[in-house]
């Protein structure tokens, strides 16, 4: 992906509340494609791309979503290090109608930037179908800046939004405080370095007190200022003993209700209320859970019948004859076992990802998509909460954690946001360690499909187990401070769009046979000339005691296990491969894609998690991840052969 400098046209910078459709914004104006899901914090770091309008380049950035300049969480100290960095020419706000007051109190801390600043009303079609009217002209009257309505579904307002940008002008401050907090934002503004940008929203953070604000600011940490502005505050807060925070968090709160009502002509309630009763029932402890296993089952019966029918079709009418056709050119020998052996190029590299894995990708990733549309993820998140709590973990860790089971990699980084170190260490493990991704998930039904719906109920079972036994044991040894209350507001239910669920499900595929097809090709290759040179009879009579003994596999798992360090999808369509060639015993695949799914992580986890933790403690973690899957595997084959023989 081409990278787009900042310093080399204006910058307008895309800010919101989380999931109020800034990626979705992002996509259409620039034309780019980032993922987008009904579920908050889906954009963890920004994006960057060029939009031209009338013959003028700018350069847009979509941030992360976060409430407030005061920090409560490191989402709002990454979005205000970026913007003190960037300094936009432009403000962009999404505001999604149903939450209009909350998005009100960021806009009374966005007019405080002077920059022009633009609303875009988000989701416009689907809050006029539920009965909420918003008055766009009471709204920009009484915000002062241009409010545009824009449906992500039709376009509408694109071209009203691009019009608004060559037009915008600088924002007024919209809350006015009681003249001694006044006096001090003024006294502290005008102490502030001269290049410092937004001194009336760091005076303000000052005055409030804000935890951070010292922290990895270049200009506040000049040689003596902090000893002045501490000192002036100091004598505010003498004068005058009111509490400033509590006195700007309720004057802007009041504003923010009153231009809401303003603004709101009209709330129908029928449908949000049966909307909230339906997401209610998703959370439900009892019927929660029985919803979650009709999801698992459709699942299994979608990538077992759907896939298997994409790779019959596809291996019928495109693979098989192509790979006879190559046969019939090469004779008998090296070159033909190198392109179509049992570890050829083309079929365990080629062949293989577009014909067998692919399929199966589609499929889930499709059905995945589907929930993410819906908004179930956040929900099921809460229903896991009840039981995720006694692991240490608040409601922050939740979400990162469900959404393991679509990237590990983008689970690790969204792990960030978690304030507690103790939270984040637990959390990254277990995303790392027995949480199958998406890709990986998929091959496991596929794989499990030769053996029934009952085996793929006992491996979430034990894979739930020892996710469980494995939080239980890190929250005991690892010190530190306590779990943090943490609330998180629930995205509204949609119905999702059938034409943005198949453009997110070719987006994926694409990054799949991007990232995943060159590796599938160079591992073949290496594993061909391992075979070639006897090197991989070598490793599997060395690994023999373990992979036989006490794993009870076959020889065949050895090649498994060192595609996996290639990239987990790579060994787990080994194991299927395996599997379909009816090399596995029921017992023998349940202990088979437990291991893959516990065993080493992709690479790109392993570099999420160091960015995270640091080397020593990321390599200590692996190192236990490894050791403890390869035991637990070898358990779980003694367990099963035990009550249910081999």
């Amino acid at each position: 992906m081409r990278k787009c400098r900042l310093q080399d046209h204006p910058v307008i910078a895309i800010l919101g509340l989380p999931n109020t459709g800034k990626t979705q914004l992002f996509n259409q104006l620039t034309q780019r494609y980032e993922l987008v899901a009904n579920y908050p914090l889906t954009t963890i770091e920004k994006n960057i791309a060029k939009l031209k309008v009338a013959n003028k380049i700018f350069t847009v950035v979509d941030l992360p979503g976060f409430h407030s300049f005061f920090v409560t969480a490191e989402e709002e100290v990454y979005v205000r290090q970026e913007l003190t960095t960037m300094r936009p020419t432009i403000i962009i706000q999404c505001i999604e109608a149903q939450r209009l007051k909350q998005s009100l109190s960021l806009t009374a801390e966005l007019l405080e930037l002077g920059l022009p600043l633009i609303v875009c009303l988000t989701a416009v079609d689907e809050t006029k179908r539920q009965g909420i009217k918003l008055s766009s002209q009471r709204l920009a009257r009484a915000l002062g800046v241009p409010v545009i309505e824009y449906s992500a579904l039709t376009n509408t307002g694109l071209e009203a939004l691009k019009k608004a940008i060559l037009k915008v002008g600088i924002a007024k401050r919209a809350v006015r405080y009681p003249l001694p907090i006044e006096k001090a934002l003024k006294k502290l503004g005008s102490m502030l370095p001269e290049d410092m940008p937004f001194p009336f929203l760091f005076a303000r953070l000052l005055l409030e007190r804000d935890p951070s604000v010292w922290q990895n600011n270049s200009w506040l940490a000049r040689e003596g200022l902090k000893a002045q502005l501490t000192e002036k505050i100091q004598d505010f807060i003498l004068t005058y003993r009111a509490n400033s925070n509590r006195i700007i968090t309720e004057k802007m709160g009041s504003w923010a209700e009153k231009v809401a009502e303003s603004s709101l002509s009209r709330e129908g309630q029928l449908k949000e209320i049966r909307l909230q009763r339906l997401a209610f029932v998703l959370r439900h402890p009892w019927w929660g859970f029985l919803i979650l296993i009709m999801v698992l089952t459709i699942f299994y019966l979608a990538v077992v019948g759907l896939a298997g029918f994409l790779e019959d079709l596809l291996a019928t009418f495109c693979f098989d004859p192509l790979s006879a056709f190559i046969k019939e050119l090469l004779p008998q020998g090296f070159w033909q076992d190198f392109l179509l052996g049992e570890f050829g190029v083309l079929s365990l590299g080629l062949f293989n990802a577009l014909g067998t894995i692919l399929p199966i990708l589609f499929s889930f990733f499709l059905i995945y998509g589907l929930l993410e549309d819906i908004g179930y993820l956040p929900n099921l998140a809460i229903l896991l909460q009840r039981f995720l709590s006694k692991l240490g973990l608040s409601g922050r860790s939740m979400l990162p954690i469900v959404l393991g089971f679509g990237c590990k990699t983008m689970a690790s980084l969204m792990a960030k946001t978690i304030p507690s170190r103790k939270e984040k260490l637990i959390a990254l493990y277990l995303i790392a360690f027995a949480i199958p991704c998406s890709a990986q998930l998929g091959l496991v039904i596929a794989t499990l499909g030769h053996y029934g719906l009952l085996s793929f109920f006992v491996y979430l079972a034990f894979i739930g187990l020892v996710e469980v036994l494995a939080g239980i044991i890190l929250n005991r040894l690892i010190k530190g401070e306590r779990r943090a209350d943490f609330i998180q507001e629930l995205p509204t239910l949609r119905l999702p769009k059938l034409k943005a669920l198949m453009t997110k499900t070719i987006y994926r595929l694409w990054w799949f046979l991007r990232e995943a097809l060159p590796i599938f090709i160079i591992a073949a290759v290496v594993i061909f000339f391992l075979n070639y040179w006897g090197i991989l009879a070598w490793l599997k009579g060395l690994a023999r005691p373990l992979v036989n003994g006490w794993l009870g596999l076959p020889d065949q798992m050895v090649e498994a296990l060192l595609l996996i360090l290639a990239r987990n999808e790579l060994g787990a369509g080994q194991v299927l491969k395996i599997a379909q060639a009816g090399q596995l015993s029921w017992v023998q695949a349940l202990v088979a894609v437990s291991l893959i799914t516990m065993f080493v992580p992709c690479l790109a986890n392993v570099i999420a998690i160091i960015k995270e933790v640091g080397l020593k403690t990321g390599f200590l973690m692996l190192l236990a991840i490894n050791l403890t899957s390869i035991a637990l595997a070898g358990l779980l084959r003694l367990a099963l052969s035990l009550f249910y023989g081999g």
